[in-house]
């Protein structure tokens, strides 16, 4: 019986590729705009990009989780410890576009490190397979986030 849910931000509640799209940023090492991961830190560190992502849709995911009384926890990277701006940043964008929703705010200094709230009463919507992956071989469940209509389907079956 899953009694908590991890939400990821980027890409699941905050929509990071328009930004990126937005000041011509890409992890796409064909495009002409492209920047490695140490770079599109300082950039959105520097510019407090994090604090002013749009809104992706995820309501209907939440209400839903609220109606089946699951703790909902934000679980989200801020890609290393050298990041720790991003915890403020992200945390101001939490405050803005869902306040009083979540019970606790969870920053990783790597994706990776996710894995460790695994477990068998615990979900993760996240929009990375390798994430998702992690967390149920160390215990827990998974929803790879495409849509709020998808993941709304998927996480139907679970209950």
């Amino acid at each position: 019986m899953i009694k908590k849910a991890y939400i990821d931000m980027d890409g699941v509640l905050a929509d990071l590729t328009s930004k990126m799209e937005e000041v011509r940023c890409s992890f796409d090492p064909t495009s002409p705009y492209f920047v490695n991961h140490r770079e599109f830190f300082e950039t959105f560190i520097k510019n407090q990009y994090f604090k002013y992502f749009n809104k992706l849709p995820f309501q209907k995911i939440l209400d839903f989780l609220i109606n089946k009384e699951i703790e909902l926890e934000v679980l989200s990277s801020i890609g290393s410890n050298k990041n720790m701006e991003l915890v403020d940043h992200k945390t101001y964008w939490i405050e803005q576009h869902y306040p009083n929703t979540f019970l606790k705010l969870n920053f990783v200094p790597g994706k990776k490190l996710k894995r460790k709230y695994a477990s068998n009463d615990a979900i993760l919507i996240d929009d990375h397979p390798a994430n998702i992956n992690d967390f149920i071989i160390s215990g827990g469940l998974g929803i790879l986030h495409e849509s709020e209509e998808k993941t709304l389907e998927i996480l139907k079956t679970f209950f």
